[in-house]
């Protein structure tokens, strides 16, 4: 029978099994991140199998690959949050693998979203609140991560390892699957060897768990390196397993022996491959692509899944071939900018000559604030990349000035 993923499942353990208030908190931020970014990595997925089979406009097209080749790069959990409430309206209604998302997503998801992305951003950057803050916050946010589990979305389909992927070793494709259909998941899923090694009989490094690898054999044949607990919702090779309810039942397999074989490989002396799921994290390190397994709390980097990911995801070939909603702005602000040479000087100065300090604009709404700044940026990286003044206006900026963009604006996504 379908459930939430038996990794989810874990986390949801360990957070439950912890009671020291700090750590406890953590454990719920932990689990929050996996679930929020399930369901994007389901709709992201969707998205990318949809533009394979269904004519898109390439209006929508080039907008979900602008938002990812931007957002990709280093995506925070509003990020993700961002990608899935922007992308999924753009598949089409008989495509989406999750019929009934739209609903789910206004009434369940978005608002729970809204509460726990907050929340998990208020204890970033060391912060370090008392036991009773802690208890009071997991107290707000957990009823919000309840109504997600419970709200009939993430618990559907089961979740399936197969193949190796392609150009790989130890990396193998997720998928969700269920009455005939599919939707492959990886490579923001995976599933493969982690770089913590458990000891037969012993710690796999999750807190309060068990080893969950199979005890090592000694017939010289490779060992088995699948969770026990993840056998209920997995497809393994083996036929029959059992479910982590204690119902029987026959499984079929979805793993061929070859893919299973690399998949296994055993390790000298007592101890055995530990397997888990790692999301995607980010793009950091050009060459290599970024991995977060939670419930082990591990990072890995990986040049050859980064192959991997760059076919599906050409994050530098969609970049050329799309305007970000920033340089749209700044286009559009500009398109018919005229005179103001006073305040542009006085802008030039400031950024030529201060290494401190505010310079601020203010002024009715409509007269032209954002339009002078657009103006000025505009102008500032014309001067960059010229070495000096440029042609249309004396405006002259070193390259050792570095601005942050950043629009606020009333209304929309920026």
């Amino acid at each position: 029978m379908p459930q939430i993923p038996e990794y989810i499942q874990t986390l949801q353990t360990q957070f439950e099994a912890e009671t020291q208030p700090f750590k406890k908190v953590h454990r719920l931020i932990d689990l929050s991140e996996a679930v929020i970014k399930f369901h994007t990595v389901v709709i992201l997925s969707n998205f990318m199998e949809s533009m394979t089979k269904t004519l898109q406009s390439q209006e929508d097209i080039a907008t979900a690959r602008g938002i990812l080749a931007q957002g990709l790069k280093t995506p925070s959990l509003g990020i993700w949050a961002f990608f899935t409430e922007k992308i999924f309206p753009l598949i089409p209604k008989e495509d989406l693998f999750w019929e009934d998302f739209q609903s789910y997503f206004e009434k369940t998801l978005k608002k729970a979203s809204a509460e726990i992305i907050p929340f998990r951003n208020s204890y970033a950057h060391g912060s370090t609140p008392d036991d009773k803050e802690c208890l009071a916050d997991i107290k707000k946010i957990l009823p919000h991560l309840d109504k997600i589990l419970k709200g009939g979305i993430i618990d559907r389909y089961e979740l399936r390892v197969g193949e190796v992927i392609k150009g790989t070793r130890v990396s193998s494709i997720v998928s969700l699957e269920k009455e005939g259909k599919s939707l492959v998941l990886s490579p923001l899923l995976v599933y493969r060897d982690s770089e913590k090694r458990g000891i037969a009989g012993g710690s796999t490094g999750l807190v309060g768990e068990p080893s969950r690898t199979t005890p090592a054999v000694s017939d010289g044949k490779q060992k088995s390196s699948v969770p026990e607990a993840l056998e209920g919702n997995l497809t393994v090779e083996g036929g029959s397993t059992s479910s982590p309810t204690g119902s029987s039942g026959t499984q079929k397999s979805s793993v061929p022996e070859a893919a299973r074989a690399e998949r296994s490989r055993s390790i000298e002396g007592p101890y055995t491959t530990v397997r888990r799921f790692f999301y995607f994290n980010d793009l950091r390190n050009e060459k290599k692509i970024s991995l977060l397994n939670y419930e082990a709390s591990e990072h890995i980097r990986d040049e050859e899944l980064k192959k991997a990911f760059d076919e599906v995801f050409p994050l530098k070939s969609w970049e050329k071939k799309s305007v970000s909603p920033f340089k749209s702005r700044i286009e559009e602000l500009t398109e018919n900018f005229k005179g103001r040479r006073e305040e542009l000087l006085r802008l030039e100065t400031f950024f030529r000559e201060k290494n401190k300090g505010h310079f601020f604009i203010w002024g009715g709404p409509g007269i032209g604030k954002s339009t002078l700044v657009a103006r000025a940026l505009q102008l500032s990286r014309a001067s960059q990349e010229k070495g000096g003044a440029t042609e249309e206006e004396a405006f002259a900026v070193g390259k050792d000035i570095h601005f942050i963009e950043y629009f606020i604006r009333r209304g929309t996504d920026h």
